[in-house]
């Protein structure tokens, strides 16, 4: 333990500031032998009319002591409203507008995405993630300072769905499709204890078996100084040849090998619960310092000034213990002893940062009520933050690889604060149950905490999150009391990614289900019946009118023109005005659609300018171009003397001259509709779509017979360049995202029915790899059990039919075994008991054997004995003779 026992350390030529000239009431001058200086710069500050130096703080807005202030808090002066001319003609320069200091803290209400005032907001709106300020309890605290950034989205492309692992690659084309089936796993035991998934799958390449080290995990077993290995391949033949060659190979060997059930694959998504992260904390180095002063009463007031705050040490808060009185005196009641001598009172301060030094201890506490002597004890650990954070890494680490790792950048709180992601969450629930309170390796006193949190990711278009804001900001309010976290991402091409976050897996999961609920918008109905007309699905007039009630309600219509619905998104009681509003406009829509298909050479007259005279003609968008359907279409949205105009333009295409339309407008048109592009989206190959008709596109390919694919329209149909995965998510909201997934795949098991099958219990929807057995092993069609409904299926025919083969089966639908059995009791046939070999008596006594087994048979009773002594026995006892 370091002690001192000396004063403040020298400063140059001075012993520390004077307080006094701070004051403005310094008496000696440049005689004095403490430094001239205060809040602002000695060189530069001047004292106000007070007699005080300036505070700086209080300049900036944020000076923490008020009225008990030592240095000056005047007001800044007035600028002047506009700048008088010069002498000269020039202008004079005009002096900065005052910086209002609310500018520089994060406004809290933007961070959630929830604040009302907009740009008139006095309070800065970031980029950066608000998270509340460290409290005074850390381990204990419920909402944490993290100041950590979005962490980077991974996707592999593969989702789980209908119980099968399905691969998409770009275009949203089902790349390949993994069931339960074809995978096989097993579980090996007693391995090193250094045993890694490389290492591992070393040992089964030396045997002969391919094993990705991706596909091996190990779990250590620390307390028996080994661990185990789960590895699954997909390969429904590799637990039984695996197993058999290690059990041959392993002589001598104290590893064990079982088969284990598969585990369900996982793919990746974001708009899915996540239980893969782990937040991490630890407490920074600490010491513990002991202030020693003459009289109880100055340590009082430091102690109280320590606890209030108000002294900090490196700008850290520190908790401070009541003063202790101690005395050296031998006899305290003698003056003189008293008086060489006086009693010590010691502070003593806990939760000090490690890098402090008595300097800063003394820099922290004014020079009046600095104590005359400090002590201190060794930091808890030595270690930089960085080290520490790389220790604790490889911690995790041993578990499984980690997918993401980062470690929080503020530097102010009393723990560093770090993120891991996992691959697996098996890893990462692993981690979080073996290393939570756990000693680290470079601390004696200093625990890890881990948290396995369970998140849920959205991603929504930024118009719908505004409209939604005031609803997601009071839902926020009840979520911080459940300790969950939420999040709103800042905007990114359209849309913002929401993210709900919490220890308690239970409470997150109603959470999610209520912003699912809120972001999911409400149907416009009435009586039960949806509020659609076919002119709202065009561009025309009837969405127009959308338009202007989106606008003097203050809500979001989106057109679900599929369903044939629309969507509000806004506060409760502004969706209900809005309705309203929709149902009065379709009481005055008086309009009709009408569809002109187009032949090979009525759409290349269409893009030689001939859509724009019809659409000319027409005016007021009534006419829209469909490119994207095949056949090719023009829509009508008017009366039918309109569509008789239109079917005249188009029918004289052959007569009449149509000049080609320059592309000039290229760059706002909609590749699809080709009218002015309505929220427009730009693809990577430069061409723009309506957000509407892009949707529409993505979406489309569902319906079709062919291959689920999505390309460009743009360059008049001719780009056709298949749109990266990555752009699709980018240009969509997750849950449109999801859904075009899960059509590609929909289309894709409909398309291969030899292939894949939907389990046929009603309403379920799991789907299952189909077998063709044929010969032998037809007898042995594998059966596949819904892991949903637990409905038993033949893989083979299709059908429910246990313990027996498909062609017993289809015989006996058929009604051919009825028959059969029928013929059998005429004939006096019957089937051993043991192997069903078919036997008819014709002579002898009614001891039979039969052909197929050899088993020994009561034709009587259909007994079986294993002799025929015994049999014969069987039958005097029983039926008193023979015959």
């Amino acid at each position: 333990m370091a002690y001192r026992q000396n004063t403040k350390p020298d400063q140059g030529t001075s012993r520390g500031p004077c307080h006094f000239y701070a004051r403005g009431l310094c008496s000696k001058g440049n005689a004095c032998q403490f430094a001239h200086e205060g809040h602002g710069n000695p060189s530069t500050s001047r004292p106000s009319s007070s007699g005080k130096l300036p505070c700086r703080f209080f300049a900036a807005g944020h000076c923490a002591r008020g009225d008990s202030c030592f240095y000056a808090h005047d007001k800044p002066p007035k600028l002047p409203e506009s700048p008088k001319p010069s002498t000269s003609g020039n202008p004079l320069p005009v002096p900065p507008p005052p910086v209002d200091s609310r500018a520089q803290i994060p406004c809290q209400f933007f961070a959630r995405g929830a604040c009302r005032s907009g740009a008139a907001c006095p309070f800065a709106h970031s980029e950066t993630e608000f998270k509340p300020e460290d409290g005074k309890e850390d381990a204990e605290q419920v909402v944490e300072e993290h100041a950590f950034k979005e962490e980077p989205s991974h996707d592999d492309w593969s989702r789980e769905l209908a119980g099968a692992l399905a691969h998409f690659d770009d275009g949203a084309v089902v790349a390949k499709i993994s069931c339960h089936s074809d995978f096989s796993a097993i579980r090996l035991s007693n391995l090193p204890e250094a045993s890694s998934p490389a290492s591992v799958a070393a040992l089964f390449a030396g045997m002969a078996v391919t094993v990705s080290a991706e596909n091996v995990r190990v779990v250590p077993h620390p307390e028996s100084a080994t661990c185990s290995a789960d590895i699954t391949v997909e390969d429904p033949t590799f637990a039984a040849t695996a197993c058999t060659k290690l059990r041959a190979g392993a002589a001598g060997s104290h590893v064990e090998a079982v088969p284990i059930p598969v585990p369900t694959p996982r793919g990746s998504s974001l708009h899915r619960v996540d239980r893969r992260r782990l937040h991490c904390s630890w407490h920074r180095p600490t010491r513990a310092v002991w202030l020693n002063f003459r009289s109880e009463n100055m340590a009082r007031k430091v102690y109280d000034k320590f606890n209030a705050g108000t002294y900090k040490i490196l700008d850290r808060t520190v908790k401070a213990n009541p003063p202790k009185g101690k005395t050296n005196a031998r006899n305290p009641s003698a003056w003189t002893v008293m008086a060489r001598n006086p009693p010590a009172w010691t502070v003593m301060l806990t939760d000090v940062p490690g890098t402090t030094t008595e300097g800063d201890i003394y820099q922290a506490i004014p020079e009046f009520n600095c104590p005359r002597s400090v002590a201190m004890t060794k930091p808890t650990y030595d270690l930089g933050v960085d080290l520490a954070a790389m220790a604790v890494k490889a911690m995790l680490s041993r578990f499984g690889p980690l997918e993401w790792w980062e470690v929080s950048n503020n530097n102010k709180g009393k723990r560093i604060k770090a993120q891991a992601r996992f691959f697996e969450e098996a890893h990462a629930r692993d981690a979080a149950s073996a290393l939570n309170n756990k000693l680290l390796p470079f601390s004696a006193t200093t625990k890890l905490t881990t948290q396995l949190m369970t998140t849920a990711k959205f991603k929504v278009s930024t118009r719908i999150y505004l409209a939604l804001s005031e609803r997601i900001g009071l839902q926020t309010l009840i979520w911080e009391g459940q300790c969950l976290h939420f999040v709103a991402y800042p905007p990114h091409n359209g849309y913002r990614v929401l993210k709900l976050e919490g220890e308690d897996s239970a409470k997150l999961a109603q959470a999610k289900k209520t912003l699912d609920h809120i972001v999911g918008g409400e149907v416009a109905t009435k009586d039960g019946k949806d509020l659609w007309n076919a002119s709202f699905g065009r561009n025309g007039e009837g969405y127009q009118s959308l338009k202007q009630v989106e606008q003097d309600y203050g809500v979001v219509i989106v057109r679900d023109r599929r369903k044939s619905q629309l969507r509000l998104y806004g506060p409760e009681a502004s969706n209900r005005r809005a309705t309203k509003a929709l149902e009065l406009l379709l009481r005055n829509v008086v309009s009709d659609s009408h569809v002109i298909e187009l032949d090979s050479d009525g759409f290349r007259w269409a893009c030689k300018g001939g859509f724009k005279a019809l659409a000319s003609h027409l005016g007021g968008n009534k006419a829209t171009f469909d490119i994207a359907s095949t056949p090719k279409r023009i829509l009508i949205e008017g009366s039918k003397a309109d569509l008789t105009a239109a079917m005249a333009i188009v029918a004289a295409k052959q007569t009449g001259p149509i000049t080609p339309t320059p592309d000039t407008d290229t760059d706002t048109a909609c590749s699809v509709c080709w009218n002015e592009a309505d929220e427009p989206v730009r693809t990577s190959c430069n061409h723009v779509y309506c957000a509407d008709c892009f949707l529409n596109l993505c979406q489309a390919p569902s319906s079709g017979t062919t291959a689920f694919r999505i390309s460009c329209f743009g360059d008049l149909g001719r780009c056709e360049k298949t749109l990266p995965l990555a752009e699709l998510q980018d240009l969509l909201s997750s849950a449109t995202f999801e859904a075009v997934l899960e059509a590609s795949f929909a289309s894709h098991v409909r398309r291969h029915p030899a292939n894949f099958r939907y389990c046929p219990t009603p309403d379920c929807d799991q789907v299952y790899r189909a077998s063709t057995p044929s010969g032998a092993s037809a007898a042995a069609a594998a059966t596949f059990t819904c892991t949903k409904c637990l409905a038993a299926t033949c893989t083979a025919c299709h059908s429910a039919h246990p313990g027996i083969s498909c062609a017993e089966h289809k015989d006996i639908v058929s009604g051919g075994y009825e028959a059969l059995e029928r013929i059998k009791k005429e004939l006096g046939v019957k089937d051993c008991p043991g192997c069903k070999t078919a036997i008819e008596k014709t002579y002898g006594c009614n001891h039979m054997t039969c052909p197929g087994c050899r088993t020994h048979i009561c034709w009587v009773c259909m007994a079986t004995f294993g002799a025929g002594q015994a049999c014969y026995d069987h039958m005097s006892r029983e039926h008193g003779d023979w015959v």
